[in-house]
């Protein structure tokens, strides 16, 4: 019997279950992230924070810089 068909679609199943528990965890994250909820450990708050502020001031900047007023969504 040749084991390499069998082999080979057997890792590509492994890797394809390991690929989707790994950005289903990472988007977990991002929508926690996103709604505010606390992620991390309490050391990591303050960095939130400042991300938080300094993506908007991005956020700010980029519309301006486009012409492009607050979408009011934030």
């Amino acid at each position: 019997m040749d084991w390499m068909p069998l082999l080979s679609t057997l890792s590509g199943a492994v890797i394809g279950i390991a690929a989707t528990l790994i950005a289903d965890r990472n988007s977990r994250i991002r929508d926690a992230y996103a709604r505010g909820v606390p992620v991390g450990s309490g050391e990591d708050a303050p960095l939130i924070a400042q991300r938080r502020t300094a993506m908007a001031r991005m956020r700010d900047r980029m519309r301006e810089d486009l012409g492009v007023g607050p979408l009011g969504i934030e």
